[in-house]
């Protein structure tokens, strides 16, 4: 298992992942954002208006890139918001996911370490937030489509 800096080679990749875990973890309409974050990572510009950093990583295994993840810094505030965390279905309950977002707290708390660690994430996942620290700070139902809440989370 290895986990890296995400690269242009790795888009194709990141939309198959994406595309195994639609439509229980993501809607298809959630596609346009994450499109939009490929391209700024692909071009090497900041992909969402009210960031001033944003990272993105990958996680192989035999050579293979089976899932993603990063986060951004908000703009003016001490928070960095964790986003597009995902593993390719087949690879789900194998640790590769809890081994990514460990990756990505610590990449946090080494450049940003005064930031609070926030993400949205669904029903589905919510209970692997909680058991590694994170509360509950909203929910929201049926936000992302009927039947998908929206957990807003606090580190």
């Amino acid at each position: 298992m290895e986990i890296k800096q995400y690269t242009k080679g790795h888009h194709k990749s990141c939309v198959e992942i994406y595309k195994s875990n639609t439509p229980r973890y993501f809607t298809v309409d959630e596609w346009k954002g994450l499109e939009i974050w490929l391209n700024g990572q692909d071009e090497g510009r900041i992909a969402y208006k009210n960031t001033e950093a944003e990272y993105f990583y990958v996680i192989g295994e035999n050579g293979a890139v089976v899932g993603c993840g990063g986060f951004y810094v908000v703009t003016g505030a001490l928070i960095a918001n964790l986003v597009w965390g995902m593993v390719h279905s087949s690879f789900h309950n194998q640790g590769l996911g809890k081994k990514l977002f460990e990756y990505r707290i610590g990449q946090i708390k080494l450049k940003y370490p005064q930031h609070h660690i926030i993400l949205d994430t669904t029903q589905h996942t919510y209970k692997f937030f909680e058991k590694q620290g994170f509360s509950i700070m909203q929910i929201r139902k049926d936000f992302y489509d009927v039947g998908l809440h929206r957990y807003d989370m606090m580190f």
